[in-house]
């Protein structure tokens, strides 16, 4: 169950990193975000060793 869910959160994302400009992740500070962002740069180096991958956050005051 847990592979299932793994490779549908893969597929997620790779789809999504289907682009013809670099897509940024956005770092919440949680878990996920950071999974997510761990994900995307795996599939990036996949096909680009050198790939680089843009992150933001926000804070406001």
């Amino acid at each position: 169950m847990i592979s299932t869910l793994r490779a549908r959160i893969v597929d997620a994302i790779r789809l999504r990193l289907r682009s013809d400009v670099p897509v940024p992740v956005y770092l919440s500070g949680g878990i996920d975000s950071a999974a997510v962002a761990g994900i995307a740069m795996d599939l990036l180096k996949q096909s680009n060793a050198n790939a680089k991958l843009a992150t933001f956050t926000l804070a406001f005051p």
